[in-house]
């Protein structure tokens, strides 16, 4: 009877842990998929040539990644050699790692992106930056010398890539590079576990504590760059 019970006991086992990992592979494809489409709409500005360059103040759309650092949550860059923290009350310079030359710089791809349409920025958090110094201006973007976030306006979900400006029922992860978002009709609590999640809003509401935004007085265009 024993080595009956064990023999179940153990088919049973090997059945749920089958049923996980199809389940964690499935989730893995999805969110390959996903990430792949964000990559291929993100920064459209490089895919056209420079219309014009100018000296002046902007303000226009990007995404960005949410991390933990050493003095607490902050703002980052996703892609390439800008994949950098966001100092809150400094403007964030733009450098060119791969030449050196001042950027941006027209024929480059150096300097701190945005898009016209929040549709095409990328990362988990989306909003406004105020953009100004030199400024090359794409058909869908831009790329500036300075740049200072000035609203957060919602998320995007890590899962379905929706943008979402409600965050009611929106949860967030921590893991060890980043925070993940998933909005309410991607959070499944059989997945993910609810004593690990926190609401968008403490992580937002954290983030415009930071950087100045929510008394919007974040006006850094003379502060100098730590």
């Amino acid at each position: 009877m024993g080595l009956v019970m064990l023999i179940s006991s153990s088919l049973i086992a090997g059945i749920v842990l089958g049923m996980v990992l199809i389940a964690c592979d499935e989730w893995m494809k999805r969110r390959k998929l996903a990430r792949q489409m964000a990559r291929q709409m993100a920064e459209p500005s490089l895919q056209s040539d420079p219309e014009s360059e100018e000296q002046g103040y902007k303000i226009s759309n990007r995404g960005w990644r949410v991390q933990d650092s050493e003095d607490g949550l902050r703002l980052s860059s996703l892609y390439g050699s800008g994949s950098r923290l966001w100092s809150p009350f400094n403007r964030l310079a733009a450098r060119c790692y791969t030449i050196g030359h001042p950027a941006p710089a027209t024929d480059c791809e150096c300097g701190i992106y945005s898009v016209d349409n929040i549709a095409y920025s990328s990362g988990s958090v989306i909003g406004t930056i105020s953009c100004w110094g030199k400024v090359v201006i794409h058909a869908m973007g831009a790329r500036s010398q300075y740049a200072y976030p000035r609203t957060i306006d919602g998320i995007r979900c890590d899962m379905c890539r929706n943008i979402v400006a409600d965050l009611s029922g929106v949860k967030v992860y921590s893991i060890p590079s980043y925070y993940l978002f998933y909005c309410s009709a991607c959070f499944n609590p059989k997945w993910h576990s609810a004593r690990f999640a926190l609401p968008a809003s403490l992580i937002i509401d954290e983030l415009q504590r930071v950087y100045g935004l929510e008394e919007e007085t974040a006006d850094v265009r003379n502060r100098n760059e730590d």
